[in-house]
């Protein structure tokens, strides 16, 4: 007595995780004490010493002292060592006068189930009781059923909530193994059947569950004790389920079994607890344990069954797991399956009720619900598109309802979901098809613009891997609204932070210019009706008050409408050579007039661009230009390449690569002389030299140019140029020379202009004589013998290359 006195004293002054450890502790240790005299007895074949022991040891589970998980601890220890016991008995056949009897093994083992039953303590001797029973049904002597049947019903004479959860647990172990099954030892001559295999486990399991819910926290206590107490309480639910997926590893269980025996007694069980945590987790259990072929026949019934659940159940995460269970089942079947039954309009339908029963639940819920559902058509009938758009247009009706316009999803979970709506359809079909759903360009509405860019930039990932071609205005139309947030930027409600940065916005626009290159189309009347639908729309989405970002709206103008100005010249390219003459006359009058609206489009289009990029607005001009005359529009090919020049006059001339600009003006001008009628082609060389000899501040740089634009009026080229400005050109090409004071670049700039004189001479154009070239050599032998030092031995060799390249091609002068 003082001793229990002096233990309680000691623990009223520890916390109670303290007090737990001690206790604990004590129970643990003085059941180690008592399992080792019990297998000591074991050893020495003292069967009924060990009997006592053995009781002694498992009274350490009557305790009421611990909590439900250090009660789990004692437990697991003392089943540890139950095991020696269970094992003994096993292979009590070996043994002999264990009883002081000499009849035979089976005589024996029935006498030892009798005799456990006489134990003093109800605890310890259903514990004896389940142990020895196991063994008496591994002996045979009895039908396993009957056993059982006993067994089952012996245990309900502990009604304690924590003592008889796990003694049924115990039971449930013991057994587990020696179940009557389809051919199985246990069922031979008369020792039962899965059908009494599957009353055993059903029976234990609804006493199971009935002592799980007693365990629930009084309705007065206080908050920290209802948590914890259900805590203590989802901290065993394991028991529970266990004993439930024991039914789902029979091998006799069949669909008829399940669907007429099992099924319904789970549901009543379940349903009739009235407990929140035990419906939630079992629902889930019946879901995960059992078959998919299993869940298909009694879909309703448990849809069913989820309307009458206690409030607060995750109702969604109990239909959630079973439509995913079914889809993954869909995907791993071969071909198609063969049952009669609309798998998904009997979710649908039943889903539906669900939500009209159960008007308290969350638009989160909601949402997850639909996006199983969709997962799960795609995969039982992925040609059906009815089912998707039903889906989708039932969404759209309930964020309507909760998100008017023009208010956008802010809550992150419910953005998720609706990301998953639009994305599973991708994943399916073309990206046509999925914007031929009703709602759901409607349904990206609601997402902010960074997830709207997000689910446009997939849309055109899949149409680019996919190669969709797209041949209907309608369905170009469709896609343009579509990917609108990557077009033309966030929406004027929305705040500038939302633009992406520049590496990001580049490569959405990247994958923008795409979409030109998917229009196909036969006819090219319709074919430029889709380009001229991309150009207008994307004017229209750069046009906003909004967007006051320079940089940014010229990089969505150069995905725009570049690709669309390269299609259409590439048109017309293939309109001359397929409808050109045979005779060579020129285009026709019809296809003159279908170049000159082609060509009218391509200036519009460079014009655009050309107001935010007037360096990429020149070169286009001038690409233009040149298609225009390979094409045989000569007329258009001058007012181009005068634009250019215009635009170049107005934009580039303070340029610091106003060098390459101009080089490349004068090499498509000089490309297209030919092309180009003489009153056109006049005035557009001259301003070409005029701006060479104007712009350029340094004197190599504009000794060059000029050099360039003799070409510009070479008559062996050109019937219409002027032989005259050649020759002029070369003159001021040779004073600016004259004039460079850099040391030896004059001599450089001489030789080249040498060669190019001799170019001119070889091929007999009357700009250059034999006297001008021989004074020009005069002229460079007289700064070579000046300035022999700092010549450059480089130029040196060049001007005798240049030299001897003449006199091979000429007879009768002497250089």
């Amino acid at each position: 007595m003082s001793s229990k006195k002096s233990t309680s004293r000691s623990l009223s002054s520890l916390s109670p995780d303290q007090q737990q450890r001690v206790l604990l502790e004590e129970s643990k240790k003085a059941a180690s004490h008592e399992a080792f005299y019990m297998k000591r007895c074991l050893d020495s074949d003292k069967l009924m010493d060990a009997l006592k022991h053995a009781s002694n040891m498992v009274g350490q589970l009557r305790t009421g002292l611990l909590s439900p998980k250090n009660y789990y601890d004692l437990y697991m220890h003392i089943f540890d060592h139950l095991k020696h016991l269970e094992s003994y008995l096993d292979h009590l056949k070996h043994l002999e006068g264990k009883l002081n009897t000499e009849k035979n093994r089976g005589e024996r083992m029935s006498k030892l189930y009798e005799l456990v039953q006489y134990a003093g303590n109800i605890l310890p001797r259903l514990y004896l009781l389940v142990t020895v029973g196991a063994a008496y049904i591994n002996s045979k002597e009895a039908p396993a059923k009957d056993i059982l049947q006993d067994l089952v019903e012996m245990t309900k004479g502990v009604q304690h909530p924590l003592r008889g959860l796990f003694l049924r647990n115990y039971l449930a172990e013991m057994t587990r193994n020696k179940l009557p099954d389809v051919d199985n030892q246990y069922s031979q001559a008369g020792g039962g059947t899965t059908e009494d295999s599957i009353d055993f486990i059903l029976a234990n399991f609804t006493e199971m569950n009935k002592l799980w819910v007693r365990m629930q926290p009084p309705e007065r206590g206080g908050v920290k004790l209802r948590e914890r107490r259900e805590q203590e309480r989802k901290d065993l639910r394991l028991l529970v389920g266990k004993t439930l997926a024991t039914i789902g590893r029979l091998d006799g269980l069949t669909e008829t079994t399940y669907k007429t025996i099992v099924f319904p007694r789970i549901m009543d069980q379940i349903i009739s607890c009235n407990d929140l945590i035990a419906q939630e987790y079992l629902m889930e259990c019946v879901v995960q344990i059992f078959p998919d072929e299993f869940h298909l026949p009694t879909v309703s019934q448990l849809l069913d069954a989820c309307t009458k659940l206690v409030p607060g159940v995750n109702i969604k995460r109990i239909i959630v797991g079973l439509i995913d269970r079914l889809s993954q089942f869909a995907s791993r079947q071969e071909g198609a399956i063969n049952i009669e039954m609309d798998v998904f309009a009997v979710f649908y339908e039943n889903v539906q009720a669900l939500l009209q029963a159960k008007p308290q639940m969350d638009i989160l819920e909601k949402l997850e619900m639909k996006v199983a559902l969709m997962a799960l058509s795609l995969e039982w009938y992925p040609k059906n598109l009815e089912n998707i758009s039903r889906l989708l247009g039932f969404v759209t009706h309930l964020l309507t309802e909760e998100y008017p316009a023009p208010a956008r999803v802010t809550d992150r979970k419910e953005v998720t979901q609706i990301m998953k709506l639009l994305s599973l359809p991708l994943e399916r079909f073309d990206p046509l098809v999925a914007l031929s759903f009703e709602h759901y360009s409607t349904l990206q509405n609601f997402l902010d613009f960074s997830q709207r860019s997000r689910i446009a930039m997939d849309l055109l990932d899949t149409a680019i891997a996919r190669g969709t071609k797209i041949g209907d205005l309608a369905q170009l139309e469709s896609l343009l609204l579509f990917v609108q947030p990557i077009m033309g930027g966030p929406a004027a409600d929305e705040p500038e932070g939302d633009l992406v940065e520049e590496s990001v916005l580049r490569h959405q626009q990247q994958r923008l210019s795409c979409v030109v290159h998917l229009c196909s189309h036969q006819d090219p009347e319709e074919l430029l009706r889709l380009y001229v639908t991309i150009a207008r729309n994307g004017e229209t989405a750069l046009n906003q008050d909004h967007l006051k970002n320079t940089a940014t709206i010229g990089v969505r103008i150069e995905a725009i409408f570049v690709p669309v100005i390269f299609r259409v010249l590439a048109m017309a390219q293939a309109m001359t050579v397929s409808g050109a003459p045979t005779d060579g006359s020129g285009p026709s009058e019809a296809m003159a007039k279908r170049g000159k609206g082609l060509f009218q489009f391509v200036y519009k289009s460079v014009s655009r661009v050309a107001t935010v990029n007037p360096r990429l607005g020149l070169k286009l001009f001038l690409q233009a230009g040149s298609s225009a005359g390979n094409c045989g529009f000569g007329r258009i090919a001058a007012d181009f390449l005068a634009q250019a020049l215009v635009l170049y006059e107005e934009k580039l001339a303070e340029d610091v690569e106003v060098m390459e600009a101009l080089t490349l003006v004068s090499g498509t001008l000089e490309h297209l002389s030919a092309a180009i009628e003489s009153e056109k082609y006049m005035p557009l060389a001259r301003k070409t030299a005029k701006f060479s000899h104007r712009h350029l501040l340094k004197k190599p740089d504009q000794c060059r140019s000029i050099l360039r634009s003799t070409h510009l009026f070479d008559g062996a080229k050109n019937p219409s140029a002027n032989d005259r400005l050649c020759l002029e050109c070369l003159k001021t090409c040779l004073r600016i020379a004259d004039d460079c004071m850099e040391p030896g670049m004059n001599l450089r700039l001489f030789v080249e202009i040498l060669a190019e004189c001799v170019y001119y001479y070889v091929k007999k154009s009357p700009a250059v004589s034999a006297e001008f070239i021989s004074s020009l050599v005069a002229l460079i032998n007289t700064n070579v013998g000046d300035d022999t030092q700092s010549s450059d031995r480089a130029v040196l060799d060049f001007y005798q290359a240049t030299l001897s390249h003449a006199k091979a091609h000429t007879e009768g002068l002497d250089w």
